[in-house]
C-alpha cells in the first residue's frame, strides 16, 4: 500500500510558507495535491481551487460568501475521490467541521487556532473547533505545548500525535560573516506587541550604548502607527543609523539577511511554536527567545541559545550583550542548534511520518 499514490486535499492557505512545504512534500512523493485555497494563488505543482471564504465586508456578504466556500468543500469532499482531507489551520468557522465528514480526516493545529481562551486565544465559535477535534480521525500539533493545549480545549479527544514544523536539507547551510560589528536580527510577518519588538527596541538602545559597533535588522509589517512609534523611539535616541526595518521579503531573501547575521532575538510574550527561530538555527545562529509557549522545546537554554524571562527588559539586554562579546558562545551555541535543527526538524522526518500517517489512515477498516 505504501507504494500506492494517494489523492490528498488541503484546505488552507496557498500563501503560507508552511502550506507550499507541505504541497512540495507531498508532489515529492508523487501524491496528487489539490488545495481549496481560502486565498487566490497558483502553484505549479497542485491544483489550487480558490474560493472565499467570506472574512470581509458586510455581514450579509460574508455569510453568502462562506456559506459558498462550505458548499464548494462539501461537493469536493462528496465527488473528488480523495484518500485524504488535510485541514492545515483551525478556523474559527465551520470549514473544518465540514471536512470531517470525510472517512479520513485530519486536522493540523498551528499556533493560534489552539490559543487557550484564557491566553488570548479566540474564544469566538468555540464548540465548532471543540467539535471539530472531536470528529476528525486525526489531529496533529506541530509540537508537544499545541498538543497539551489540544487536550485542555478537548479533554476527551480520540487520537493526537505531534508532526512537527521542520526546515527542508537544502536550507540548512553555514553561516559565515566576515564583517567586524555584530548583527542581530529579529523576524516576524507581523509587527506587533506580542512579539515583543517593542521590548527588543528598548534593549537595543541600551546595548548599543555599551556596544557602539551593533546593528539590528528587523523583518516585518506591522500596523503603521505602531511602527512609526518604533521608528521614532529609535531617532530619539540617536541610533536611526544602526537599525534597518526589511518588510515583504521572500523566502530566500530572509535566509540570506539570517545567513548575514549573528544573533537572532525573538523576545515573545507569547509564542506556540516559533519557526522562525528554528530557520535562523538551521543557519547557524545563537537565539535569545523567552520561556513562553512552545519556545523551549527548540531554543534550550545554553545549549541552542539563551532563554530569559518575558517583558524582562535587564535579563534581555544582559543576553544581548553576553553572547555579542562572546564569539566562542555564540559558535558553540549556533553550531549545536544547527546540529539539533539537522538531526531533530529536517522536515523530511516529520513529513515522512505524516505520510505513514497518511497510509495508516487510509489503510485501517472503516467501522
Amino acid at each position: 500500500m505504501a507504494d500506492t499514490k494517494l489523492r490528498i486535499l488541503i484546505i488552507s492557505d496557498v500563501n503560507s510558507a508552511h502550506v507550499l512545504n507541505w504541497v512540495d512534500f507531498l508532489s515529492e512523493l508523487e501524491h496528487t495535491v489539490t488545495l481549496l485555497s481560502v486565498r487566490p494563488g497558483d502553484l505549479s505543482n497542485a491544483e489550487v481551487i480558490y474560493c472565499d471564504p467570506g472574512d470581509v465586508g458586510s455581514r450579509i456578504r460574508r455569510i453568502v460568501a462562506h456559506a459558498k466556500f462550505l458548499w464548494k468543500e462539501w461537493r469536493l469532499i462528496m465527488n473528488g475521490g480523495f484518500d485524504i482531507v488535510h485541514v492545515h489551520f483551525l478556523r474559527a468557522d465551520a470549514i473544518g467541521l465540514v471536512a470531517t465528514f470525510h472517512p479520513d480526516s485530519v486536522i493540523t493545529v498551528w499556533g493560534s487556532d489552539a490559543r487557550p481562551v484564557g491566553d488570548g486565544g479566540d474564544g469566538r465559535r468555540l464548540w465548532l473547533k471543540k467539535a471539530t477535534l472531536r470528529k476528525a480521525k486525526l489531529v496533529t500539533a506541530t509540537n508537544e505545548f499545541l498538543k497539551l493545549c489540544v487536550h485542555k480545549l478537548v479533554p476527551d479527544i480520540e487520537r493526537i500525535e505531534v508532526v512537527s514544523f521542520g526546515v527542508f536539507p537544502h536550507e540548512l547551510t553555514s553561516t559565515v560573516n566576515e564583517h567586524d560589528s555584530i548583527r542581530f536580527i529579529f523576524a516576524k510577518p507581523n509587527l506587533i506587541p506580542l512579539y515583543g519588538i517593542d521590548l527588543l527596541i528598548k534593549a537595543f538602545i541600551v546595548v548599543s550604548e555599551q556596544l557602539p559597533d551593533v546593528s539590528l535588522t528587523v523583518v516585518g509589517d506591522g500596523d503603521k502607527e505602531f511602527v512609526d512609534n518604533l521608528k521614532m523611539k529609535i531617532k530619539s535616541n540617536g541610533i536611526e543609523s544602526k537599525v534597518i526595518f526589511r518588510s515583504k521579503l521572500s523566502r530566500a531573501e530572509l535566509f540570506d539577511e539570517m545567513v548575514n547575521s549573528d544573533i537572532m532575538v525573538q523576545p515573545s510574550r507569547w509564542e506556540s511554536f516559533g519557526v522562525v527561530m528554528l530557520e535562523g538555527m538551521s543557519v547557524g545562529l545563537p537565539v535569545i527567545s523567552t520561556n513562553v509557549g512552545g519556545v523551549p522545546e527548540i531554543v534550550r537554554h545554553d545549549v541552542t541559545g539563551k532563554i530569559v524571562p518575558a517583558d524582562n527588559l535587564e535579563a534581555l539586554t544582559t543576553a544581548m550583550i553576553n553572547l555579542a562579546t562572546d564569539s566562542a558562545l555564540r559558535e558553540r551555541l549556533g553550531q549545536e542548534g544547527k546540529r539539533m535543527v539537522a538531526e531533530e526538524y529536517n522536515f523530511k522526518i516529520h513529513g515522512n511520518k505524516m505520510n505513514d500517517l497518511y497510509y495508516e489512515l487510509v489503510t485501517k477498516p472503516k467501522s
